[in-house]
Formats: C-alpha cells, structure tokens, sequence
C-alpha cells in the first residue's frame, strides 16, 4: 500500500508546470498546528486528510481534554502537545503554539476544518514569494449530502474569513476572542482568493447542544459575544436549511465526507438515517488519495 500511495502521489504531484516531492517531516518554513480538547471521536479523520498529503501536524491538546484525544491524534499527528489553556478560549494559547514550531510561518487551523487543495498551493506560493505577513482564508460552513459536500450559501464565507497563516515575528499577540489572535498590519495583510478555502465541518462533528453549550461559555466570558452568534454556530437546525445549501465540488474532500458520513450518519443531509452520532466505521484509516487530491506540497 505504501508504494501504491507514493506512486499516486507522485503522478499528481506536477501542477502548473512544477514537480515537487512530498515531504513528511517539518522543512522549517510552515508549521502546521491544531488545538483540540475532547476530539477522539472524530480528529482521526481530520488527521488523516494531511497526513495522507505527507503535511506534518502538531496537535495541541487542551489539558482539560477528558477523552481519549492524544491516543486516537498520535495515529496520524507528526506530533502530540498538551497545552494548559485557564480560558475556553484558544485564543489564549496562539502565541505558546506558534513558539513551540519555531518556522517562519504558522499555518493555524481548527479540529474541524479542513484546506483545499487550492488553498495548499496559494500557502506554497505565499511561503515562497513572502509577498505579505497574513492571510486571510475564507471558510464554508459544510454539511454533507448523500452523495456530495454541500455549503450554506447564506452564511458569507468573506465575513467569516479566517486569518490563519502568518508569520510569528511579524505579528502582536494578544489572545482575544473571535479574533485571530494576533493583531497585525493591514498593509502587509492579503485576502486569499475565493477558490483558496477552507471548509468548516462544525454542524458535522458537534451536536447542536455541544454548539449551544459553545455559545455559553463565549456569553458567560463576554456578553454579547455568545449569542449573537446563534445563526453561524446553529445554521443548520433551522427549517428552511435544504433551500439555503448549494453543492461544492472539491473532489479532495470526498474520501474524508464518506468517513465521516458513516461515523455520524444522522448529520447527513437528505438521509433520513437517526443513529447514535458516536458510531465508528471498523476502518477509520484512509489508505489512499482521491484522484486529484495531493497537492504534494514543501511545507
């Protein structure tokens, strides 16, 4: 399996009349890290979306963390990280995370998100042309249909923008909510074209009451900061939903949705199928790429 996999990845590693070599380990440019708390039973399948495009992780894990995150994140993980964070907040641990990789760039994304294939190779570019010191990503709410990855057209994905990649010596921490992190200079900022995104599969991982407890805790620390929230983090319990999703054809997802469409099957949109959200799939392990899906990429 693991020659088969490397000879896909080497077929689709030419694009745009480069040819690169997939990397497994850190090349001291990008470092790529997530924070989780109480993700085991779904950061498996995260994981394995960047590791089966040999893009080294390191997962920070939430020392609140009560399930068994760190054995089912150091499956897939290049590296597993227990982080104290007093706050429910992650914000507060963006600047102890960029610290710990020591690269000239930070690549910071969420446990329930995941990059396209386009947005790998715009981070390549940005890496190498240093043409700014932040970007921004825009982000899809994503649900998944019986046989397609479907967004919600009415959340806009440019409101939401994500600002996710940066450089660590460029920008000014501070660990506030509903922000980036980091305050940084607009002029040195760039907007990462639309077909450069990320995908968010929150309404797919968490249960509504797991999001409702979410917007607790934001109003309890800052009031106003919860609430008002309601449409973004619960979009997808309200009636009209079938009218407001629209498809989103990124064949690198495919593998990924029909995983996570068998581990929580009452999510799917359109399946009419009511079972228990914590059900594994015997096989969780993804042992190849969806054609076209490896960007192969020197992060």
């Amino acid at each position: 399996m693991r020659q088969v996999l490397k000879a896909m990845l080497s077929s689709l590693g030419r694009r745009g009349g480069m040819m690169s070599r997939p990397r497994k380990r850190l090349a001291g440019k990008v470092g790529v890290v997530i924070p989780t708390i109480n993700s085991g039973r779904y950061i498996d399948l995260i994981l394995a979306y960047y590791h089966e495009l040999s893009i080294p992780v390191t997962v920070f894990i939430d020392s609140k963390s009560k399930d068994n995150t760190a054995e089912v994140a150091k499956l897939f993980a290049h590296e597993v990280v227990t982080l104290s964070n007093p706050t429910p907040r992650v914000g507060e641990i963006i600047q102890p995370m960029s610290d710990h990789c020591d690269t000239e760039w930070v690549l910071r994304m969420d446990d329930d998100e995941l990059p396209s294939v386009d947005m790998l190779w715009f981070i390549q570019s940005i890496v190498e042309s240093r043409a700014c010191d932040v970007v921004g990503f825009p982000r899809y709410q994503a649900l998944i249909g019986c046989d397609q990855l479907l967004f919600d057209r009415t959340q806009d994905s440019d409101i939401h923008r994500q600002w996710r990649l940066y450089r660590p010596d460029r920008v000014r921490f501070h660990g506030k909510g509903h922000t980036p992190g980091f305050d940084f200079k607009e002029r040195r900022a760039l907007k990462a074209p639309a077909d450069a995104l990320m995908i968010h599969l929150d309404w797919v991982v968490h249960s509504p009451e797991e999001r409702i407890r979410k917007l607790q805790r934001y109003e309890a620390h800052t009031p106003g900061h919860g609430w008002s929230r309601w449409d973004h983090y619960l979009g997808d319990t309200v009636p009209d939903l079938a009218a407001r999703l629209h498809p989103l054809p990124l064949k690198e997802f495919s593998r990924t949705c029909r995983y996570l469409a068998a581990r929580f099957p009452s999510t799917v949109v359109g399946s009419g199928t009511r079972r228990p959200v914590h059900t594994r799939p015997r096989h969780s392990r993804l042992d190849a790429i969806e054609s076209g899906a490896s960007p192969a990429l020197r992060l």
